[in-house]
């Protein structure tokens, strides 16, 4: 072979190879391909299509990358127009100077997200989602600015477009169910739908038909009505309206047309179902495992009992996950971020009682901020392209549910076994249809219907009993043969089973379940007969049954509680927290230390006061931390450490996002006594500088609880009331010198934590989750301190070794 010469490089390419290169790149990477050369700059310049394709994970308008955000923006690149809507609708990231003008960034966040509607071509609309009410009561709300900006727009304009009005039309909607009296509202809301409709929005026509099914109450307007219903379809075939169609077909509203025709068109669209295909989610996550996706979804049930979502809610927040897993890697300590923002969006598409940015933050134990949340949602619905409500498996089985005429109590225990295929990613790999036909059959032979699968299912759906056979094993055997997982505290994740123990949902959780050979020989089929494939089993963290799992999430404990940690270890979680991971700290009064710092924390570190859709949740807030009578530590010994000086309860008005999170993270005041104390807190010993590099490397073992060894000193707590919360620490021994104190660490639940030769964590060690754990101040000076150590060991052994020579 000859060797190419050193001439022949990239720049060598033709033009159109070096395009379709450079197509979909990262912007960062879009950037830096740029500045390689005059030839690459002047390709990347005058090819628009490079700029609209160029993805930006990661990334959010700042300073630095503001003008390649806003290039990106005006050559129609979906994804730059989000974030940008977002940050300005939130006041995160974006750069400008009306961070006190409300309608200044109203006006901005609706011109960029109006347009990425308009690109998407209203088929995903989530505007009115994203600005929809309640809104905060002090006129500091920049949703509410939106919202009047596009009416203005709208009724200045008679040829305003079509995404602008649907999302007027929708808002309109929302306030009406909160004042259903009000006339008024109505005739506004079916002014701005038929305006909607008439400017071509398909959406807007679905909501129209849909808003005016009080009027039909003969016959003959009801026939009207189904056939209105199939010219909609036949226009514009969304799922949406599909699914109407065919729950009318189902109810037996045909329309005019005869149901042979019917159960065709309806056999048809079910048999189009493809899979979910969620396995493949692993091709693209390396850090992540089935059984971290499980605990996930497990905390996500109980956050959606908790607020009392629909199993529909639940079901496209999976979807949403799944599907943006399959995009984008994410590590271990962001997966929670994910699940929580993903609730956050599905909320407001579906339910009247949304989760705000603070509520989810406070669901995590205050692991995320603010400002984080506000960022995934924009990485969420951009990766998406704003394409959140898809088909699911919830849908299907509604659709089953009306073709048998099946009661609540079948209903419900439908919907069970469903929810409890959501925790297993195994079952991606059947398309939806036949995998609601499947739970729908198994609900049936645990309901000892007389008829399992009756013909009229067989006629409207395609699926024989035999078709349905070896997913029914499937379903038995991962929801009710195998154990269910076991959390760090040795508990069984049976959220959902405690879900549907309510009488809300007819306690179908209770109802005795057949065995798995029983099954088997209910549907004819011999041990050796049929084998269910399980080639997913090999996942990588496929969970075990009743296997032990490490905390990975965060969940805010209940204080009222007594302490758990010192009784026996419980089966199931019956009488615990609504999450997982709740209570992880060791003693009933660190828990009140974090739960009212937590709160603290939240009511400081939000960039924009408007996401407060409520007063009444900002006086909550702000108060929280006052009416608990909550716990400062203060220095009351010999020996005392230098805190930073503790925050302002409040900021300024101007102040950005991050600002408030600085000062709202400044650390507590730790002092150290010779008194014994229970609660263990972390203090990271700062190193003299004089110590001479031939100390043993054996230091790097890291001692990290206060109570380790007898000669390290415990803090002491006093009340609020012994100290100012805004004034300097008193301490109590004049002579204590600052600069021999060393730094705080912040109050953590933790013992010891080990460090190999190479500096790295061994797992073996006890810790917190290790998403908090990977960017500890503990763990980086520590690892800091090691390296410097060594690398001056080797420069003296090599110094002595030339020496020697």
């Amino acid at each position: 072979m000859y060797r190419l010469r050193s001439h022949y490089n990239l720049c060598c390419l033709p033009h159109e190879v070096l395009v379709q290169l450079f197509k979909f790149l990262p912007l960062r990477d879009l950037i830096k391909t740029r500045q390689v050369c005059s030839k690459f700059k002047w390709l990347i310049d005058s090819t628009p299509h490079l700029w609209t394709t160029a993805t930006l994970v990661d990334e959010w308008p700042n300073n630095v990358n503001f003008k390649h955000f806003e290039r990106a923006a005006e050559l129609n690149n979906v994804e730059a127009l989000i974030k940008l809507g977002i940050a300005c609708l939130y006041n995160e990231g974006y750069p400008g100077s009306f961070d006190n003008d409300t309608n200044a960034k109203g006006q901005h966040a609706a011109e960029f997200l109006c347009r990425a509607e308009r690109l998407l071509k209203g088929r995903d609309l989530f505007l009115w989602a994203l600005i929809r009410p309640p809104w905060s009561k002090n006129g500091a709300c920049c949703k509410a600015s939106v919202f009047t900006l596009l009416k203005e727009m709208a009724i200045n304009s008679q040829e305003c477009d079509k995404t602008v009005l649907y999302c007027i039309a929708r808002i309109n909607i929302i306030l009406q169910e909160e004042d259903p009296d009000d006339n008024g509202m109505a005739r506004d809301t079916h002014m701005w739908l038929s305006r909607a409709a008439a400017a071509g929005s398909h959406k807007a026509t679905l909501q129209l038909w849909q808003f005016n099914e009080k009027d039909c109450l003969d016959a003959a307007s009801k026939l009207d009505r189904i056939r209105q219903l199939r010219e909609i379809v036949a226009s514009q075939p969304s799922k949406v309206a599909k699914m109407e169609l065919f729950n009318a077909y189902a109810k037996g509203h045909f329309g005019g047309l005869p149901e042979s025709q019917a159960a065709e068109a309806t056999r048809q669209y079910i048999q189009e179902s493809g899979p979910g295909n969620s396995e493949n989610l692993f091709n693209v996550q390396s850090t992540l495992n089935n059984a971290m996706r499980y605990i996930l979804v497990d905390w996500l049930v109980e956050v959606a009992g908790m607020k009392g979502y629909s199993s529909h809610t639940l079901h496209m927040v999976v979807s949403c996950i799944d599907r943006y897993l399959m995009h984008q890697p994410v590590t271990r300590g962001n997966l929670q971020l994910v699940g929580i923002t993903a609730m956050v969006i599905c909320s407001r598409l579906l339910e009247p009682d949304i989760i705000t940015i603070r509520e989810a933050a406070w669901l995590t134990d205050g692991t995320y901020r603010y400002e984080k949340v506000v960022r995934m949602m924009g990485d969420i619905l951009g990766t998406l392209r704003g394409k959140i409500d898809v088909s699911s498996v919830w849908e299907y089985l509604i659709l089953y549910c009306q073709l048998a005429g099946a009661d609540r109590r079948l209903k419900y225990l439908a919907l069970y076994i469903s929810e409890l295929t959501l925790l297993h990613i195994e079952f991606g790999r059947y398309s939806l249809a036949l995998l609601a036909a499947s739970v729908f059959y198994l609900a049936r032979i645990i309901d000892v219907c007389d008829c399992t699968w009756p013909s009229k299912l067989v006629a409207f759906t395609g699926f024989q009993q035999g078709d349905l056979v070896s997913c029914t094993l499937h379903l038995h055997k991962k929801c009710f043969s195998e154990e269910p997982l076991l959390d760090h505290r040795n508990i069984k994740l049976s959220a959902v089973k405690q879900r549907y123990e309510e009488e809300e949902f007819q306690e179908v959780s209770k109802i005795p379940v057949l065995d798995y050979a029983t099954l088997r020989a209910h549907l004819y089929v011999k041990e050796d007969d049929l084998i269910v494939e399980d080639k997913i089993l090999s996942l990588p963290g496929t969970p075990t049954p009743c296997g032990r799992m490490e905390p990975f999430l965060m969940s805010p404990s209940r204080t009222s509680r007594p302490n758990r940690h010192q009784e026996e270890p419980k089966q199931d979680r019956e009488d615990l927290v609504t999450t997982p991971t709740g209570e992880l700290s060791t003693n009933a009064l660190e828990r009140s230390f974090q739960d009212a710092r937590n709160e603290s924390m939240i009511s400081l570190e939000s960039g924009y006061d408007a996401d407060m859709e409520s007063d009444a949740e900002g006086e909550m807030l702000t108060d929280n931390a006052n009416d608990k009578g909550f716990v400062w530590p203060v220095c009351t010994s010999d020996v005392a450490t230098s805190p930073k000086d503790l925050p302002a309860s409040t900021s300024t008005a101007g102040e950005s996002s991050h600002q408030a999170f600085q000062e709202s993270q400044a650390e507590p005041t730790v002092c150290t006594s010779a008194t014994t104390s229970a609660i263990p807190i972390a203090e990271a010993m700062h190193r003299n500088q004089e110590r001479t590099t031939t100390e043993p490397e054996a230091d790097a073992k890291i001692s990290c609880a206060a109570g380790k060894s007898t000669a390290t000193p415990l803090p002491t707590f006093a009340t609020r009331d012994q100290q100012s919360l805004n004034g300097p620490v008193v301490y109590s021994d004049p002579s204590t010198s600052r600069d021999k104190v060393p730094q705080p660490q912040r109050p953590y639940v933790g013992q010891t934590f080990n460090f190999d030769s190479n500096g790295k964590l061994r797992l073996g060690s006890p810790r917190r989750p290790l998403k908090r754990l990977e960017n500890s101040r503990c763990r980086r000076k520590s690892r800091k301190q090691y390296s410097d150590r060594r690398n001056g060991s080797r420069t003296n052994e090599a110094e002595n070794a030339q020496l020697q020579t």
